[in-house]
């Protein structure tokens, strides 16, 4: 006989570990925030805030082992992708291109299971993040990828040590 679903016990939504896990990821984004627009201004500490919550969006719940793995694939992926969008941004035709092929790719990463949904919005989230930059030189896109890295860095360091 097929049974209905029991419903979720809502004490451990509220009181479990994803609260733990997302008060410490905010923690660690607004302290990335802070340090970067400390050191280089609000505006030019941006690309380090954003690499910071590029490199949270797959940091759940999880053991250490698995969250280093999860954590450092989504990064390099995030990198990946924000790279070749900043280097194909001045040529339409070439980041229409890089748009597909990045989503194409963060779909294929999907088919790994289910703990690579997040995975694979570290490629798609931060690509959509670095469209909304300006058009920079490359030595500008340099010091955006620099900064970006760092952030997501900084962060993936901070939760896992």
């Amino acid at each position: 006989m097929l049974r209905w679903p029991r419903l979720p016990n809502l004490s451990r939504l509220f009181v479990g570990q994803h609260i733990v896990n997302g008060l410490s990821v905010g923690v660690g984004v607004i302290a990335i925030a802070i340090a970067a627009s400390a050191l280089f201004g609000f505006a030019a500490g941006q690309p380090a805030t954003l690499g910071a919550i590029s490199a949270s969006i797959s940091d759940l719940p999880a053991p250490w082992r698995e969250k280093a793995r999860t954590m450092g694939f989504g990064f390099a992926l995030a990198l990946i992708a924000t790279a070749a969008t900043q280097l194909s941004l001045p040529w339409p035709f070439a980041a229409l291109i890089t748009i597909g092929a990045i989503s194409f790719a963060a779909g294929l990463v999907t088919g790994l299971g289910r703990w690579a949904v997040a995975v694979a919005m570290q490629a798609v989230i931060p690509m959509v993040f670095v469209l909304g930059f300006p058009r920079e030189t490359f030595p500008a896109a340099v010091r955006i990828e620099a900064l970006f890295a760092a952030g997501g860095l900084a962060y993936t360091n901070g939760r896992l040590n």
